[in-house]
């Protein structure tokens, strides 16, 4: 899956502000696709490499030294606060995107969707755009409350996972 960890940290933040419950996890594990929002990547980084399994495994051949980083771990820190940290709050208050996308977040459905890309509304919505908006916000307002137990349609038929199929089916 193209940005995963976008995807899980965008449904976890729709579940923490209430646009989701956590019945949602019954089927994000399906194949087929669910309407989950996509957490922008700014800030998303890899913070620490752990090479321990890699050092077990050849510390001892006598080719490899073991990878340790810790002796540097001051100049890391003071490297990630003097240009990483700083850049990411700078872009972030002049771009305001994690806060515009937080406003997305109603707009997702957390259910299944067809096959078909995600309907995507510009960021600078003109005022003849406001009639759009509105059909898109009743829209997720009546699926998410038909998806809170009550579906319109069999959602276990569309899940392969036995476990999920029987959780879906109560």
């Amino acid at each position: 899956m193209l940005h995963q960890v976008r995807k899980m940290i965008g449904l976890v933040l729709g579940i923490l502000r209430g646009y989701a419950t956590e019945d949602v996890f019954d089927i994000v594990f399906c194949k087929e696709r669910v309407d989950i929002p996509k957490a922008p990547g700014l800030g998303l980084m890899l913070n620490q490499v752990d090479f321990s399994c890699y050092n077990k495994k050849y510390q001892n051949d006598g080719i490899h030294q073991p990878l340790d980083w810790s002796k540097y771990e001051d100049q890391r820190n003071e490297f990630m606060m003097q240009y990483v940290y700083q850049h990411i709050d700078q872009i972030e208050t002049e771009d305001k995107s994690m806060l515009q996308w937080l406003a997305t977040l109603n707009c997702h459905t957390y259910s299944f969707r067809d096959s078909s890309s995600p309907t995507i509304v510009d960021d600078k919505v003109s005022e003849t755009d406001d009639l759009q908006i509105v059909a898109i916000e009743e829209t997720t307002l009546h699926t998410q409350s038909n998806t809170n137990g009550k579906r319109d349609y069999d959602d276990s038929e569309k899940c392969d996972l036995p476990v999920k199929k029987e959780r879906m089916e109560l």
